[in-house]
């Protein structure tokens, strides 16, 4: 038989056919002989490939089959899309995936089932999978539910067929976590009804769940867990608590904050009040916290702050967002209210404090240390805001940002993409460096994740003028050549790929 698949494979499927031993073998296997002569001949090569290789004959499957799935009005990716999504796979343009996945989902795409296995065998792929449950088709969730391993990404938690006070802690993680975001109120029941029972390391893992759905129907609940044994449980639950607008605690908080404040209209006055007070340590204020510095007075006014929305602030001074940070900024206990206002403007994700923010912090002779609070204030940044505040700084400073500058940061970790006047400025600044840079610097090599922020971040459409200007002549342009095709390769690559998803 592999003669004779050899012999049609050297002279054509035109000029020559298989045999009917042959074929009648093939399809003894499994494959379906009725299909087209090349097809046929590929899946024989393969399947004998695969045999030889394993050294025996496979045996005939006397077990049931799983049923097959009927699929209808699926609109699964083109060849040409499939090919895309299988270049990123296999770690070509693999940076690109995410947005392939999300154009994907915007353009009601399937994906192939076929192309699930590889995608699951990626490092951290699950998760990128489970948001683009809704583009893998029915075909696609029987393949998942054929696999132990897999079975989890299509299950319905809420059908699981067990018992809450038997089931092992992750179906009731999975439970929770699936009513938290459609039935709160019975996610609340479950847990109350067996709190006493649950071990006390299992405990952070159930109420880390009401992030979702959080309101003051759970109130209660936290308010009583703010008197439970584990102190990481108390810590959770006040700061859930934090969270719930009009919550007690919230208000609690609130109050301690504004009697620190006294404010005439023009002139700042902290004092400090309340940093020994007997409850504040069960609303999660510690006398002594690894976050903040400084004495047990700035200790207690960085804690409190930073769980006070910062909207309220503008109630109580009367100001915009910017004056009071210009306030703030001048007074003695800058440090720890500017930190404070960072945490709290991440914890409440408010868009309206997070511009100043940012704007103090970049344009700032002395930014301080990049630290965890800046990187997830960057990352939250919408794009529009992210363009004009990088703009507005490069247009005021010359050449190429250095590499630990805030506006280098606010590139690197920011995903959002860039408007064109970004991209070509950017690129236009490297091509003029370039041009004018006379030695390889190894301190210079932070301008390749530059190049690979552009190649991800600017608009495909802008392909034919980014790879114009450039001077093969430059002194390093042989250093640099290769990152610059890499930067125009992937750029293309999205253009073409976006085009073949919106068609």
């Amino acid at each position: 038989m592999w003669q004779d698949l050899v012999k049609v494979a050297l002279l054509g499927t035109e000029n020559s056919k298989l045999s009917d031993r042959t074929l009648q073998s093939l399809q003894a296997q499994g494959i379906d002989v009725q299909q087209e002569p090349a097809a046929v001949l590929a899946q024989g090569a393969a399947l004998l490939a695969q045999m030889k290789k394993a050294g025996f004959r496979l045996e005939t499957f006397e077990g049931e089959l799983p049923k097959p799935v009927e699929t209808s009005g699926e609109n699964y990716l083109s060849p040409k899309s499939a090919r895309h999504l299988e270049l990123m796979l296999s770690g070509r343009f693999e940076a690109v995936l995410p947005e392939f996945m999300a154009l994907a989902l915007e353009n009601k795409k399937t994906l192939p089932p076929e192309s699930l296995p590889n995608f699951l065998n990626r490092p951290k792929s699950a998760e990128l999978l489970e948001k683009m449950l809704p583009a893998i088709g029915a075909g696609g969730r029987w393949l998942l539910a054929q696999n132990p391993a897999w079975q989890h990404l299509v299950a319905d938690p809420a059908k699981g067929g067990f018992d809450w006070h038997t089931g092992s802690k992750t179906e009731r993680l999975a439970l929770l976590r699936h009513l938290r975001k459609t039935d709160p109120g019975r996610s609340l029941e479950l847990l109350q009804a067996t709190w006493q029972r649950e071990a006390a390391a299992d405990k952070t893992d159930f109420l880390d769940t009401f992030w979702t759905g959080l309101s003051l129907q759970d109130e209660p609940f936290l308010e009583a867990c703010l008197d439970d044994k584990r102190k990481e449980v108390r810590e959770l639950a006040a700061r859930l608590l934090a969270k719930i607008p009009g919550s007690q605690l919230s208000e609690r908080m609130w109050r301690r904050a504004a009697a620190c404040f006294e404010f005439d209209g023009k002139n700042l006055k902290i004092n400090v009040v309340g940093e020994g007070e007997a409850n504040a340590g069960r609303d999660g204020i510690l006398p002594k916290h690894p976050n903040w510095q400084g004495g047990a007075k700035a200790v207690f006014l960085g804690q409190v702050v930073s769980l006070v929305p910062p909207e309220r602030w503008e109630a109580l001074f009367q100001k915009s967002a910017a004056e009071i940070l210009k306030i703030f900024g001048q007074s003695d206990w800058q440090q720890p209210l500017l930190q404070a206002i960072r945490e709290a403007t991440l914890f409440f994700k408010n868009e309206n404090w997070l511009e100043p923010l940012l704007a103090i912090w970049l344009e700032s002779t002395n930014p301080g240390e990049f630290n965890s609070t800046k990187k997830q204030l960057v990352e939250m940044t919408p794009a529009a805001m992210a363009n004009k505040l990088a703009l507005k700084v490069l247009q005021v400073q010359p050449g190429l940002p250095d590499a630990n500058s805030p506006v280098f940061k606010l590139l690197q970790f920011n995903q959002n993409a860039w408007h064109d006047e970004l991209s070509l400025l950017v690129v236009n600044r490297f091509q003029v460096w370039l041009n004018t840079n006379q030695r390889h610097d190894w301190q210079m090599l932070y301008l390749k994740d530059l190049l690979k922020m552009a190649a991800l971040r600017s608009n495909p459409d802008l392909y034919d003028t980014l790879q114009k200007g450039w001077n093969p002549h430059a002194p390093t342009w042989s250093f640099w050549e290769k990152s610059v095709e890499e930067m125009l390769n992937t750029i293309l690559f999205r253009k073409e790929m976006r085009l073949e998803l919106e068609r």
